[in-house]
């Protein structure tokens, strides 16, 4: 529902709303129409694990894709 409200917000006005997403959460988003832009990689210091999130917009429906 929060969702829904942002991004009838945004569209509104006109702006491109953009995310960091996790696996999981970006199956949603692309759902929503939201599109992966990049992947963000996580990674403390000294770890040898990581975390890697979509970053993603979803843009006004009278914009283009840049």
């Amino acid at each position: 529902m929060m969702v829904h409200w942002g991004t009838s917000v945004a569209s509104e006005k006109g702006w491109p709303v953009t995310l960091c997403a996790s696996p999981m959460g970006q199956l949603l988003y692309e759902h929503l129409k939201f599109v992966v832009i990049g992947t963000e990689v996580i990674q403390a210091e000294d770890e040898e694990s990581s975390f890697s999130s979509a970053v993603m917009v979803l843009y006004p429906i009278d914009q283009e894709f840049i």
